[in-house]
């Protein structure tokens, strides 16, 4: 017999960042978990909650663990420090996630 899906309350607002902390689009989302892009925004506005298998996928995802997902509010971060090293003008390129 199938297991009912368990539906997830969890806040848009830490969803959202979740995403975006690790530099990731809603398309790069929806391709790695062969979710619609539409489902995602859902999640990501409170019109919809992820199944608890589907959050579960996203903290492997986003490197998070399951619990950051229900914080009342996004996590500050601390700024990155700053770097003087820099690399001669002709060689910089964009960093990679």
């Amino acid at each position: 017999m199938a297991e009912k899906p368990v539906w997830v309350g969890v806040n848009p607002d830490v969803m959202k960042w979740a995403r975006e902390s690790i530099g990731l689009t809603i398309p790069d989302v929806s391709k790695r978990l062969n979710i619609r892009e539409g489902t995602i925004e859902e999640w990501e506005t409170g019109d919809r909650k992820p199944t608890l298998n589907t959050l579960k996928k996203l903290t492997d995802l986003y490197k998070r663990p399951l619990s950051a997902f229900f914080l009342p509010e996004p996590p500050q971060e601390q700024p990155l420090p700053t770097d003087f090293r820099v690399l001669p003008e002709d060689a910089r390129r964009p960093f990679t996630r």
